[in-house]
């Protein structure tokens, strides 16, 4: 392989190394140092991202998973009455006033 190959595959996945990757870092101290530089970013990566999740948070997800479908059928319902509404007046059923024209 050769360091262009080398880095390539660092860069995909700095902790899998085949059998030609690590001849290869054997032989080429600056793809060593690359490879070096990619684990210790990999770890600070990992250490980033492992924070703990924050007290209650399991049940204010529940939570807001229960609201939702509330809400949505909310939102549906002003839209079809809305809709509703629209449609009355434009046919001309009700007229401005609020009094029925036909019945």
């Amino acid at each position: 392989m050769n360091c262009l190959e080398v880095r390539r595959a660092l860069l995909a996945e700095p902790r899998r190394r085949t059998s030609e990757v690590e001849a290869h870092l054997a032989a080429c101290a600056r793809c060593g140092a690359v490879a070096a530089g990619l684990l210790e970013l990999d770890d600070r990566i990992a250490e980033a991202a492992s924070i703990p999740a924050p007290d209650a948070l399991a049940d204010r997800i529940l939570l807001a998973r229960e609201r939702r479908p509330r809400l949505r059928y909310a939102a549906a319902a002003a839209v079809l009455i809305t809709a509703a509404l629209g449609v009355i007046v434009g046919t001309d059923l009700v007229d401005t006033a609020g009094v029925s024209r036909h019945g």
